[in-house]
């Protein structure tokens, strides 16, 4: 427990906490000496490779993807902005296409 109450101290020395009357237990606690020195810089062994090198953790979030998606059994318009111009481009081309196939003879 004496190591425990050190590391307490240690930790209390260098972020300091409010005054309180000497009489409280803390106080006295926090009076005693100190035996055992405890170091809290971080070891640069423990950071990952990628937290060295600051690479991101995540993929980023890709602008033509995110946003409100339509209901189902819906279809995309012009009025549909949000899901980016490429995309419009390529239901339209997908549109013009459809219309210059013959239609077959089925009902």
């Amino acid at each position: 427990m004496d190591v425990i109450w050190d590391i307490m101290r240690c930790w209390v020395k260098n972020h300091p906490v409010k005054g309180q009357p000497a009489d409280q237990p803390g106080s006295i606690i926090l009076a005693k000496e100190l035996v055992l020195q405890a170091n809290f810089a971080r070891a640069v062994a423990s950071l990952s490779k990628a937290q060295a090198k600051k690479v991101s953790r995540f993929f980023p979030i890709l602008k033509d993807i995110r946003g409100p998606k339509l209901k189902a059994g819906r279809t995309i318009t012009s009025k549909h902005v949000s899901i980016g111009e490429t995309a419009l481009n390529a239901l339209n081309n997908e549109e013009d296409n459809k219309e210059e196939e013959p239609k077959s003879k089925k009902p």
